[in-house]
């Protein structure tokens, strides 16, 4: 299982942050490395009042050379899905993979608090991937298969986190 957790503060109220982020997916893109683009598919006010959002994102990355050789891949797409709390400042996220879908979850929550000063949001999640049974290739295979893009993609999209929410606050203090 692979756990992510980050922090940032940015200089602007949290919901002013959440407008932004949730509802400006070209900065996702022109800021978060490997992003290619993403497609807004749907966008629903449930009647609770939270905003459900769901966005296909399309990355390139650079497969370990034992990944490309199983599933044959240089590229990949994932949908992702936001239950946005505009009351909590919460978002409930939640990742679906495009293949091997029953075997991998992937989600959680961003929370975000009012500071003096801006907010602080912090990211908390996980990202599990179970050994599908595969005819014909040995359970230890598998399992190396997964030792190894498991942290993968979960090294990837740490990195795509840093860097987005580090550039969207940089964006934030120019534009004050």
């Amino acid at each position: 299982m692979f756990k992510f957790n980050y922090k940032e503060r940015f200089p602007v109220s949290g919901k002013k942050f959440l407008e932004r982020t949730m509802y400006n997916f070209d900065e996702y893109v022109k800021f978060a490395p490997n992003l290619e683009r993403v497609e807004v598919l749907s966008r629903e006010t449930l009647p609770d009042g939270r905003e459900k959002t769901a966005i296909r994102v399309f990355a390139k990355a650079a497969f370990p050379e034992a990944v490309r050789a199983v599933m044959k891949i240089d590229s990949m797409d994932w949908k992702e899905e936001y239950t946005i709390d505009w009351n909590k400042l919460t978002v409930d996220w939640n990742v679906e993979a495009p293949v091997f879908t029953e075997y991998v979850e992937c989600g959680g929550t961003s929370n975000v608090k009012d500071i003096v000063g801006g907010c602080e949001m912090s990211v908390a999640g996980t990202m599990k991937i179970e050994t599908p049974p595969m005819k014909g290739i040995p359970d230890p295979v598998v399992r190396t298969f997964v030792g190894i893009i498991e942290p993968f993609i979960g090294r990837l999209v740490s990195l795509n986190l840093k860097k987005y929410f580090k550039s969207i606050r940089e964006a934030m203090e120019k534009e004050r």
